[in-house]
């Protein structure tokens, strides 16, 4: 349970490790709903935390994904089976990427390569159409005793959303709000850095839909990646910071003519130098064996600034 919101129950996807990415259950009484799916292995723990919690799968309502990208999404065909009543709430473009997720899947396996994909993820399963909601922006939703309100936050991805819990004021921000996982938060201040994954990562957009957010001035934030978090303020500043950043090592690649490997790796020594930084002005050191599995993140996130590279000079040839 939440110390936040104790109609909120946090659960662990165990998503390549332990507290990477979180699902959301929120308790009605006569309903219940579940914020994001994880991957298609995070099901069973999904199931689990409802049987702890005397939660009866049918009384399942809603099932609300911010955004299409399988550490997100790829358990939501499965956990639909198991909850029957429920329908998925989701952004009006990430619709058909539900009921057929071939080019989703395709596009993950240029990202992550097949041997990992299939690691990851395995089988995706597709979601029934009569079952999903696309969710336009500011739409509301009553559901397990709470008014919802979706936005529409571009930045991280063209087809993502964020909900509001008017009633507690508090938010489910996907990937909009960035990364926060609990190894990053033992310093002396606590860390966190924008969610920039291919492949439709957008710096104005990404600004836009954090004043969005800072605007609602809401209490906290559910971060898929990861726990809540308080400091709406530091967060958002955190995020502009690491973005002026990221949108300086743009302009250098863009400057020299970055291309390929060379502007891959660019990206990642430059988001790696500046989020060592961060750790070190936290008083915060990670071990080898921690930085092994959390290098895994750096590299997808600066692969995502490489893209954005790219598809801005795609844009100025034309």
């Amino acid at each position: 349970m939440s110390e936040v919101n104790k109609n909120v129950v946090t659960v662990d996807c165990h998503y390549v490790r332990e507290k990477l990415a979180a699902s959301y259950i929120i308790k009605g009484q006569s309903d219940s709903v579940i914020v994001e799916t994880g991957h298609p292995a995070a099901v069973k723990h999904i199931l689990a935390a409802l049987e702890n919690n005397e939660i009866s799968p049918e009384s399942i309502s809603h099932i609300m994904i911010t955004h299409v990208h399988l550490d997100h999404s790829g358990g939501v065909g499965g956990l639909v089976k198991s909850c029957p009543d429920a329908k998925v709430i989701c952004h009006p473009r990430a619709r058909l990427h539900l009921m057929d997720p071939e080019r989703l899947i395709k596009g993950s396996k240029v990202v992550y390569g097949e041997p990992l994909f299939n690691s990851l993820y395995g089988k995706i399963e597709s979601v029934p159409g009569e079952k999903i909601i696309a969710v336009e922006d500011g739409q509301t939703l009553d559901a397990a005793g709470q008014k919802f309100t979706f936005l529409h936050t571009e930045g991280h991805a063209r087809h993502h959303i964020c909900i509001h819990d008017t009633t507690s004021n508090t938010i489910f921000t996907g990937d909009t709000f960035g990364l926060a996982y609990p190894d990053l938060q033992l310093g002396s201040r606590k860390f966190m850095y924008p969610a920039t994954t291919p492949s439709d990562f957008d710096i104005p957009q990404a600004r836009k839909s954090i004043q969005r957010i800072l605007d609602l001035k809401v209490e906290s934030a559910w971060l898929t990646h990861y726990g809540n978090w308080s400091d709406m303020k530091d967060g958002a500043a955190q995020l502009n910071d690491a973005l002026d950043e990221i949108e300086n090592v743009q302009e250098v690649a863009q400057k020299n003519s970055l291309e390929g490997d060379d502007l891959k790796k660019f990206c990642y020594e430059g988001l790696k130098k500046f989020i060592i930084s961060g750790l070190e002005n936290r008083d915060l050191v990670l071990t080898s064996e921690q930085w092994k599995i959390f290098d895994y993140d750096v590299k997808i996130n600066a692969s995502g600034i490489s893209y954005a590279v790219d598809k801005a000079r795609r844009k100025m040839d034309r």
